[in-house]
């Protein structure tokens, strides 16, 4: 008899788990795909009257060439929402949150720069990796030293 009651706790305790993951990470994430499906329907179009496409090496895989017309700088979209829906849910209840936001928005900066060069230079050498690494660890180091950290 015993052994019924400890296989029914077990159970119980699985399913309570399962219910605080689904309401802890399954519903921010369908929150921002669907927030992130309507602002990319509605950003998408301007990005291609910008022109801004991938840009492809033409001596590359012949498979990218079939991505040739797809926009980039859908982080301008999407960052933003993930942001924005990790703050409205956790109401921005920590220091921890508005830290993580802020990394996500610098991190995201970094990118954006990386395929404005790539579409200004019509080449797909954007930012050199070196370059990249450099700002984001300059941005932990200015962030760790600061003060109010």
């Amino acid at each position: 008899m015993d052994s019924v009651k400890f296989f029914k706790s077990q159970a119980v305790l699985k399913l309570q788990l399962v219910e605080m993951i689904a309401s802890s990470y399954i519903f921010p994430f369908l929150v921002s795909a669907v927030i992130t499906a309507l602002v990319g329907h509605v950003c998408i179009p301007y990005l291609k009257l910008l022109k801004a496409y991938q840009v492809f090496r033409i001596e590359g895989p012949s498979q990218h060439l079939s991505k040739v017309g797809t926009p980039t700088m859908g982080g301008l979209y999407f960052v933003p929402v993930g942001v924005f829906v990790a703050m409205i849910i956790t109401l921005a209840s920590s220091a921890h949150v508005a830290g993580l936001a802020a990394v996500t928005f610098v991190f995201g900066a970094i990118g954006l720069l990386d395929d404005t060069l790539t579409l200004v230079r019509k080449h797909n050498y954007g930012l050199p990796g070196l370059y990249k690494l450099f700002l984001q660890v300059t941005y932990y180091i200015t962030k760790k030293c600061s003060p109010s950290s």
